[in-house]
């Protein structure tokens, strides 16, 4: 029979089973002795056990899927020295699930498809970390935007960017801008002035 002893960094005993639920994180040790007999003079065995990640924030930027381009590269955005895995999905057009296998722990990606594509990535333990998603659609516009990387809107007065299309040479026509936060139109709740 054993007798083990588990110590928190204060010396404190907290705990005597042969397992230990840790809620904090820290130095510690353990003592192990035998049952019955005098104990041995040693020095408890030291360890340190690290504050788990568990969650990490991952984003996915995307470049312009173009006309007359066959692909478009999709990169993850986290703090790789803490990702075990990145797996990488795509959801067909009937809503199906599927897991590009061949593109696991790539950090990009080219994407062939138009749709949603997502990154995941997951500890040493394979759990989930964080994940994020972007919809990939091909460009159908021969003249392209320049758009600055972010916006200010004011939702008070609903207000948002200013945009000149007679700057691209659309004088008439149909031209229309989608504003989205997180894949959802702001259209409805902000105004955009296209001039």
């Amino acid at each position: 029979m054993t007798l083990f002893t588990w110590y928190d960094a204060a010396g404190n005993s907290i705990g005597n089973d042969q397992r230990l639920t840790l809620r904090i994180y820290g130095n510690f040790s353990l003592d192990v002795q035998p049952a019955g007999s005098i104990p041995c003079d040693q020095i408890p065995v030291s360890f340190f056990v690290e504050t788990p990640i568990l969650s990490l924030p991952a984003a996915v930027s995307a470049e312009p899927l173009c006309p007359d381009a066959a692909s478009a590269t999709i990169t993850a955005l986290t703090d790789f020295a803490e990702v075990d895995e990145i797996q990488w999905w795509f959801t067909a057009l009937d809503g199906t699930q599927n897991q590009l296998i061949n593109e696991n722990n790539n950090e990009s990606i080219l994407a062939f498809k138009e749709g949603p594509y997502k990154v995941r990535t997951l500890n040493e333990n394979k759990c989930l970390l964080g994940f994020d998603r972007v919809w990939l659609m091909q460009s159908m516009d021969a003249i392209r935007p320049d758009v600055a990387e972010t916006y200010q809107v004011c939702p008070q007065y609903e207000f948002g960017p200013l945009i000149d299309r007679s700057i691209y040479g659309i004088t008439n026509g149909i031209w229309t801008i989608s504003w989205c936060l997180s894949f959802r139109s702001l259209n409805r709740d902000y105004r955009v002035d296209i001039v």
